[in-house]
Order: structure tokens, then C-alpha cells, then sequence
């Protein structure tokens, strides 16, 4: 369920996207997930057209496409949300009226299928320019999200250090 205050507007890069309709303070759920949607198989996934797949995000080891417009949250390397637990999404700092509400799409999605690079052009000074499942890998990029991840991420990360003992 997205907050109150967020809405799903026509993006001119993007198709839709998500905007505050009001300050929407650091902290704030700005999402939360309804478990009731269903979940689906990489192999579900793929019988999807190209655009409902696109829409998908990875929720533990299933996808998931929401019904209630967050399925238009966009990415950005650098995010103005985060992750409260593997079911909700907070303001990472305070999100103005008019804002674009995003989150970085790592965050969530590392799955292997997900392996070739994606280029990005969200315009954060932190951008990657190409983003993949690989990405959470990276020391800095742990850095910058440590405290703020799902489960099935911070459990990626903590198998690749004992890997790489």
C-alpha cells in the first residue's frame, strides 16, 4: 500500500512514475507491501509480456507485480526511500511536494537471471550509468545501505564474504 500522499503521474523518461503530493518526512512508510499479492516463479515471470515483467520485483526467491501503482516506482542510485524491513519502504531523508519517490532497484533485485547490465541514466551524482544484480557485491554500495536492506540481499551479501574467505 503506498502513502497517502504519493500518486502515479505520467513520466516524460519513464512511462509513470511516483510523486509526493506533500512533504512526505524522513521516516514515513512511503510503501508497504500487501503479502496477499501473488507470487510467482522465475519461470512465471518469463510467460509475462515485457512490460508486465518489467513491473515485477523480487520478493525473497519469488516476483512480485503490485496492484496499488507502487509497480511504477522508478530507480535511482541514489534513492530517496530505502528499506524498513522486507516489506516496507521509508523516506531516506525528507521527500518535497512534487518529488519523484524512487528507490534503487539492487536493492531488491539481485537475482542471478538478472545478470546483464542495464544502463541507467537516473542523474543522481551517484550514479552507476549501468546497473546489474551484481551490483550489491560492491563494498561502497553495502556501505551505503547497510541497516536498510530486505533479508534475502543482506543474506547474499554475507555469502559472498564467507565465499570469499
Amino acid at each position: 500500500m503506498l502513502h497517502p500522499s504519493v500518486e502515479v503521474r505520467e513520466h516524460s523518461l519513464a512511462g509513470k512514475g511516483l510523486f509526493a503530493t506533500r512533504l512526505i518526512k524522513q521516516g514515513e512508510t512511503v510503501w508497504q507491501l500487501d503479502t496477499r499479492e501473488p507470487q510467482l516463479t522465475h519461470e512465471q515471470k518469463l510467460q509475462l509480456s515485457e512490460e508486465e515483467q518489467s513491473l515485477a520485483f523480487q520478493f525473497k526467491d519469488r516476483y512480485i507485480i503490485c496492484h496499488d501503482g507502487s509497480q511504477y516506482m522508478n530507480h535511482s542510485c541514489g534513492p530517496n526511500t530505502w528499506w524498513l524491513s522486507d516489506t516496507a519502504l521509508e523516506a531516506r531523508q525528507d521527500i518535497q511536494l512534487g518529488e519523484e519517490i524512487t528507490y534503487d532497484y539492487v536493492t531488491a533485485d539481485i537475482a542471478p537471471e538478472w545478470t546483464a547490465p542495464w544502463v541507467c541514466a537516473c542523474g543522481s551524482s551517484l550514479c552507476r550509468h549501468r546497473i546489474s544484480s551484481n551490483d550489491y557485491k560492491d563494498k561502497r554500495w553495502q556501505d551505503r545501505y547497510s541497516g536498510h536492506l530486505p533479508s534475502w540481499v543482506v543474506k547474499a551479501i554475507e555469502s559472498e564474504s564467507l565465499a570469499a574467505k
